[in-house]
């Protein structure tokens, strides 16, 4: 694991979005809209939510959907849509009220979080939905095609700062806050094509 102040890691990402103009735009979690679809929930919020395509994704499916991200802001077609809310924050402030979503989700998010921040994200997670989690993570250290550019820039590229192994580090750290169910009809962890689904 790596650790470094906040306002350097703000400052990386800050960078990334003035100089690269399609990062933050992946679509992550395009594969499990089926599954998403299918928890025929009213809420859901995707954490991490870059330029806003897994949100735009998510609102025919969803009466409400919000997308939260720290830095990088939502493309104007998608923010222009209706159902979707789009809040600018830290993950482990999510400015919600107590169980307010249904469904929380995240792509390729939990690896570029501050190590001394993972616990509290989860929490704060934990504490504003109602229903479930779906967390896709992760577990490459390498940051992509601008970690030379990140180096040279900050003196460090990384932005995976804690691309841990899931058995080691990841299902240790949920396994305290979520037991397993495998039948998944009671609160518990599950693995869906990849990803975790935690029934809160």
């Amino acid at each position: 694991m790596i650790d470094e102040p906040e306002e350097i890691t703000r400052k990386k990402y800050e960078w990334l979005t003035k100089n690269h103009a399609r990062y933050g735009s992946g679509f992550h979690g395009r594969g499990y809209i089926p599954f998403l679809r299918s928890l025929n929930h009213n809420s859901i919020i995707d954490i991490g939510t870059g330029h806003g395509e897994m949100c735009r994704g998510l609102s025919p499916y969803y009466k409400e959907v919000y997308g939260l991200d720290w830095v990088i802001e939502p493309l104007p077609e998608i923010k222009a849509i209706k159902n979707i809310t789009f809040l600018k924050s830290e993950a482990w402030r999510i400015p919600l009220p107590d169980k307010s979503v249904d469904i929380l989700t995240s792509f390729d998010f939990f690896e570029h979080v501050l190590t001394s921040k993972v616990e509290a994200v989860l929490t704060e997670m934990t504490r504003v939905t109602r229903v479930g989690m779906l967390h896709k993570i992760c577990f490459d250290k390498k940051s992509g095609s601008r970690r030379e550019q990140l180096e040279q820039e900050f003196g460090d590229g990384e932005l995976h700062l804690t691309a841990r192994s899931i058995n080691e580090y990841w299902k240790p750290l949920f396994k305290n806050k979520f037991s397993i169910d495998k039948n998944r009809t009671e609160p518990g962890m599950y693995k869906v094509n990849g990803a975790l689904y935690i029934i809160i």
